[in-house]
């Protein structure tokens, strides 16, 4: 009996316990709008002569979507051609950080920051595949973690809509943009901010992630791979979180 082990994206090709057992390709992305890892392996019997064993090849594939690692266990007693097919989620985040260098994030919730104050965002593919890319397409925010009316756009189709937004070139597994904060009117005391997130393969140079901003007049969309979108927030101001102590203080 031969064995088949995965354990998250990282090990997605597999690890294989069990005699003689080995990979005969590498991992490869499909084209569409997920990602698929296909593994084939081939399991060889011993022996110079003769053998007892038997001998089997097996086609593997994780097909990636959002948010989670993957774990499979597939076993074979056949001389025969096995296929399996399972779906995984790739884990994106996005954090607020202090500076433009990316390297202390924000662990603070709420947020609490100053009225026009810069701020820092990225977004995060947690990946060890180095041939992805991340485009940060859309982001709106809102007052209301559910994301109703009202909503205001900082980027959308890859255009900044805000003019104090600028959105950093894509760096591998990051998508890096800053703004100013606001507040909106009606006295909402939270910001939230909602993005969508594409991921390419890096190696294709006429992908959604190189094209940057799109207008609407453009018909034609170049391709990505994955999508999803991720929440960051609240976001409020510090004079707020000044008058919640001073309320405290008059009620004691």
């Amino acid at each position: 009996m031969h064995q088949l082990f995965f354990s998250g994206l990282e090990n997605c090709g597999g690890q294989l316990t069990g005699p003689n057992g080995t990979f005969t390709s590498p991992n490869y992305p499909d084209e569409g709008h997920s990602i698929t890892y296909t593994n084939i392996i081939s399991l060889s019997p011993t022996g110079n002569v003769i053998t007892r064993q038997k001998s089997a090849q097996i086609i593997a594939k994780c097909t990636m979507e959002n948010n989670s690692t993957l774990e499979v266990i597939y076993v074979t007693k056949n001389d025969i051609i096995q296929n399996t097919t399972a779906g995984g989620r790739y884990n994106v985040s996005m954090s607020f950080y202090d500076s433009d260098s990316f390297s202390q994030p924000v662990h603070q919730s709420p947020y609490y920051v100053d009225l026009n104050q810069t701020l820092f965002a990225q977004v995060t593919l947690h990946s060890t595949d180095p041939d992805l890319l991340v485009f940060v397409d859309t982001c709106i925010a809102s007052p209301q973690p559910e994301f109703g009316s009202p909503t205001y756009d900082l980027i959308r189709s890859g255009c900044n809509k805000d003019d104090t937004v600028v959105t950093y070139p894509p760096l591998e597994h990051y998508g890096r943009f800053k703004f100013s904060s606001f507040r909106f009117l009606r006295n909402f005391p939270s910001v939230y901010l909602q993005c969508d997130i594409l991921i390419c393969d890096s190696k294709n140079a006429n992908s959604r992630c190189t094209e940057g901003c799109i207008s609407r007049q453009k018909r034609a969309i170049p391709s990505y791979t994955w999508k999803t979108n991720t929440i960051v927030g609240p976001i409020r101001l510090k004079r707020n979180l000044r008058s919640a102590d001073h309320s405290g203080k008059r009620d004691t």
